[in-house]
C-alpha cells in the first residue's frame, strides 16, 4: 500500500484524472429534483382552470398512495395534496416544487406564488412578475422567535448538566425577506403563533389537522389504568421539545413516561441515566402513526406531554387528541386546549412535576370525560372539511386584498429590521464565555455588567484592537469549538456555503497562481474547494491552531496533504497573521471569515496588503456591521470567541482602495442574535505608482 501511495505521488495527474472523472459520474447520475406541472386533483364543474399557481412546499406527497403508511408519517403530506386541491376548486392549474430546490428558475407566468421557507422564496419572488400575488406559507412561529426559543432552552440545559450539544432545530436561513416581500403569511397556529409575527400583515393562522378515523369510538379503554401514564410523541429536537426537561421532571415519580421519537446519540448519552435505568421510563423510539404500537400506545397513556420552546402547531399532539388523549403543552404549541387540556406555564421542571401528580390524581371518569372533550375538539376543529374551507377562505382573502409592493421600500425595510433586530440598536441581550456556555435576556445582562468588551469600543471604529489576553481567550473558545464534543464530529465550517455564494470562484476559475496562502484557516479550509478550480503552486496555511486542527478526525489536510493522502502537500504555519513574517509574496490571499477572530484589524490589513504580491488576487468574505449599531452591539453582546467588531466602513474601504472588484455579493447570514450583512468579495491589488 505504501509503494502505490508513493507511486501515484509521482503521478499526481493520473490522481487528478481519477478524481475528475469520478466527480463527473457523480454529477452525470446525481437524481434531478422532481418537480410536478400541470397539477389537477380536483376541478369544480362550473369552472374551468383558467389560472396559475406556483408551490414551493413538497413534492413527496403527490408520489405516494393513501394507504401507504408513510403517508401518515407527517401531516403535511395531506395539507400539501388539500392545497393543490383548493387552489383548482379557484380556478387555478398548480405546478409543484420542492422548497430546497435551489436550481428551479420560473419559466412560466404565474398568477400565484405560494412558498416555504428562506431558502429559495426570495429568489423565486423576484424572478416572477411583480402582478403575481405572493403568500408566504409557514409552519412554525417568527424564525427569529423560534431561534431565540432555542438558543434559551440550550443555555439553561448548559447551565443544569454542564453541556453543550448542538442546536437541534435552529433555522439556518433568514425568512425575513421572504416575509418582507409576501403580500401575506398563511400558516398552520393560533392566535400566539401569529402575534410571533407582529410587524407582518396580514397573518392568517389556521388549524391543521388529524384524519378520519373511529378506533377511539370502537375501542374500549381502561382509563382508572391509564391515570399515570404520560406519552411523549414527537419528530426530531429532543431539547427544543422539551424532552430534558421532561426526563428531569419524572425522575423520583411512580408516574411513566413513554417516549416516542428519534432522540440523537448525544442527547442519549447525556441522559443515558434516566433513559435506561429508571423503571418509569420507557424509551420506545419512533412509532408509526395508526400502527398497532400506536394503537397500544394510545390505550396505555391517558395524557400527550409536550412542552417544546417553538411550534406553529403541534400536529403530533392533534393527531394523540384525535385519540382521545388528553393534551399537556406549552403557549408555543400553537393549540387552544381551554376544557380539554393543560398549559405548562411556567415551563420549568417543577411546573412539569406539579402537574403530572396533580394530573395523576384525577379519578379515572375525570379522565374520561377530558378525553371525549379532546376527542371532540380534534374532530370539530381539526377536520378536514375545516382546514380545506379556512385554506380556501384565507386564500381568497390575501389574493382579493393584495396591494403592489415597492421593491425598494421592501429593500429598505429588510435592511432596517437586519440593523435593528440584529445588528444591535434593540438587540436582546446575549451572552458566551469561553466554554462555549449561553445566556440571554435577564440572565445575560447580568454577564455583562461584570465582563463585557466595552473598553475596547472607539467611537466610528467599533472593536479593531484587543490585547492578547482577550484575543487568547477567543483561541481558547475556538479550540473547544472544533476539538471538544460535537465539534469533532464537525466536517465543514460553512465552507460549501461560501463556494456557493462565491458562485463556484468563478472570478478567477482556469487562472494560475504561484504562490497561494489560506489566512485563518481552520480544521476544514476553503482551499482544499479553492484548488478545483484554480492551479496553485504552491500552498500556504495558516492558524494559531493549525498543530491541534490536524488531528481532527475530518481534518482536510492530514498528513500536510490538501483533500487526503494523495492531495497536493502545503505548508502549514502555527501563528497569530498579525505576527507572520515572510520573505516570500502571495498571488492568491484567501481571508474568509477571519477578521472578527483577529486582535488588530490595523496589522491585519497591512500584512495582508504587503504579502500580496503586485496584481495578486484577495478572496475575502466576512461581516458587514453598521456604524449606528457597533455601540449598541458592544453594549448588549459578550462572544467569547469573536473579540473584534469592525465598523462596515472600514472593511470597505480597505478593500476599494486597494483591489479592483472582480466579484462582490452581499448576503444576510443567520446567527444566533440574528442575521448579519455580509460580503464575498475577489479582488485585483491596484498598481502603486
Amino acid at each position: 500500500m505504501k509503494q502505490l501511495k508513493n507511486r501515484l505521488r509521482q503521478w499526481p495527474w493520473l490522481v487528478r484524472l481519477w478524481w475528475l472523472l469520478c466527480s463527473s459520474k457523480a454529477k452525470l447520475f446525481k437524481p434531478r429534483p422532481k418537480r410536478l406541472y400541470d397539477l389537477v386533483l380536483q376541478q369544480d364543474d362550473a369552472k374551468s382552470l383558467t389560472k396559475r399557481a406556483l408551490v414551493a412546499y413538497i413534492v413527496e406527497p403527490f408520489s405516494i398512495a393513501k394507504d401507504d403508511p408513510h403517508f401518515l408519517s407527517h401531516i403535511n403530506m395531506w395539507c400539501a395534496q388539500e392545497m393543490v386541491r383548493v387552489l383548482n376548486q379557484l380556478g387555478y392549474t398548480v405546478d409543484v416544487v420542492d422548497y430546497r430546490d435551489a436550481s428551479f428558475i420560473p419559466r412560466k407566468k404565474y398568477d400565484l406564488f405560494i412558498g416555504h421557507g428562506g431558502i429559495n422564496f426570495e429568489k423565486i419572488a423576484q424572478r416572477i412578475c411583480d402582478s403575481t400575488t405572493k403568500i408566504y406559507f409557514s409552519t412554525g412561529c417568527y424564525w427569529k422567535f423560534h431561534n431565540e426559543q432555542e438558543l434559551a432552552r440550550f443555555a439553561a440545559l448548559s447551565e443544569r448538566r454542564g453541556v453543550n450539544l448542538p442546536g437541534d432545530r435552529f433555522i439556518k436561513n433568514s425568512e425575513e425577506g421572504a416575509l418582507l416581500i409576501a403580500d401575506g403569511i398563511i400558516g398552520i397556529g393560533n392566535d400566539f403563533t401569529r402575534k410571533t409575527y407582529a410587524g407582518f400583515s396580514p397573518v392568517i393562522m389556521l388549524n391543521g389537522t388529524s384524519l378520519f378515523d373511529d378506533h377511539y369510538e370502537r375501542h374500549y379503554k381502561d382509563f382508572e389504568a391509564g391515570r399515570a401514564h404520560f406519552l411523549y410523541f414527537a419528530g426530531s429536537g429532543p431539547v427544543h421539545k422539551g424532552l430534558d426537561l421532561l426526563l428531569e421532571g419524572f425522575v423520583g415519580l411512580e408516574q411513566h413516561l413513554w417516549i416516542c421519537s428519534k432522540i440523537g446519540q448525544q442527547f442519549e448519552k447525556v441522559y443515558s441515566d434516566e433513559l435506561h435505568n429508571l423503571r418509569n421510563i420507557h424509551l420506545v423510539g419512533w412509532v408509526q402513526p395508526r400502527s398497532p404500537k400506536f394503537y397500544e400506545l394510545m390505550s396505555t397513556c391517558n395524557y400527550v406531554i409536550f412542552p417544546s420552546c417553538s411550534e406553529g402547531q403541534a400536529q403530533s399532539i392533534v393527531e394523540c387528541m384525535n385519540q382521545g388523549l388528553i393534551p399537556v403543552v406549552t403557549q408555543a404549541c400553537g393549540l387552544d386546549v381551554e376544557g380539554c387540556g393543560v398549559i405548562l406555564d411556567p415551563c420549568t421542571i417543577e411546573e412539569i412535576t406539579r402537574v403530572v401528580l396533580r394530573l395523576a390524581s384525577l379519578s379515572g371518569d375525570q379522565c374520561k370525560m377530558m378525553s371525549v372533550k379532546a376527542r371532540r375538539a380534534a374532530t370539530s376543529n381539526f377536520s378536514e372539511y375545516a382546514f380545506a374551507n379556512n385554506m380556501k377562505n384565507a386564500l381568497q382573502r390575501v389574493i382579493g386584498h393584495r396591494r403592489p409592493k415597492d421593491v425598494s421600500l421592501v429593500r429598505t425595510e429588510m435592511i432596517r429590521r437586519h440593523r435593528v433586530n440584529s445588528h444591535g440598536t434593540i438587540m436582546a441581550p446575549f451572552f458566551v464565555d469561553e466554554n462555549r456556555n449561553i445566556a440571554v435576556d435577564q440572565e445575560a445582562t447580568q454577564h455583562l455588567q461584570s465582563k463585557n468588551d466595552r473598553r475596547y469600543f472607539q467611537d466610528g471604529r467599533g472593536i479593531v484592537e484587543v490585547d492578547i489576553a482577550r484575543w487568547e481567550e477567543a483561541q481558547r473558545y475556538e479550540w473547544r469549538s472544533w476539538m471538544e464534543g460535537s465539534g469533532l464530529e464537525a466536517r465543514s465550517d460553512r465552507n460549501i456555503e461560501h463556494k456557493r455564494h462565491f458562485e463556484n470562484y468563478g472570478a478567477i476559475q482556469g487562472r494560475t497562481f504561484d504562490n497561494a496562502i489560506e489566512i485563518g484557516c481552520g480544521p476544514f479550509t476553503n482551499m482544499v474547494r479553492i484548488q478545483k478550480y484554480v492551479r496553485c503552486g504552491s500552498i500556504t496555511l495558516l492558524d494559531p491552531l493549525i498543530a491541534d486542527y490536524l488531528t481532527h478526525p475530518h481534518c482536510t489536510y492530514k498528513d500536510k496533504r490538501l483533500g487526503g493522502w494523495f492531495g497536493k502537500k502545503v505548508r502549514t504555519v502555527a501563528i497569530p497573521f498579525e505576527n507572520f513574517n515572510s520573505d516570500e509574496v502571495y498571488d492568491l490571499v484567501v481571508v474568509i471569515n477571519v477578521l472578527e477572530h483577529c486582535f488588530s484589524m490595523t496589522k491585519l490589513f497591512e500584512r495582508i496588503i504587503s504579502l500580496t504580491s503586485p496584481n495578486g488576487i484577495i478572496v475575502f468574505h466576512d461581516k458587514l456591521i453598521a456604524a449606528s449599531a457597533v455601540q449598541a452591539f458592544v453594549e448588549n453582546v459578550y462572544d467569547a470567541g469573536h473579540p473584534l467588531r469592525v465598523v462596515e466602513n472600514l472593511v470597505l474601504e480597505f478593500l476599494s482602495e486597494n483591489y479592483v472588484q472582480l466579484y462582490r455579493k452581499d448576503v444576510t447570514i443567520p446567527s444566533p442574535i440574528g442575521g448579519f450583512d455580509s460580503i464575498y468579495f475577489i479582488g485585483q491589488k491596484r498598481g502603486r505608482g
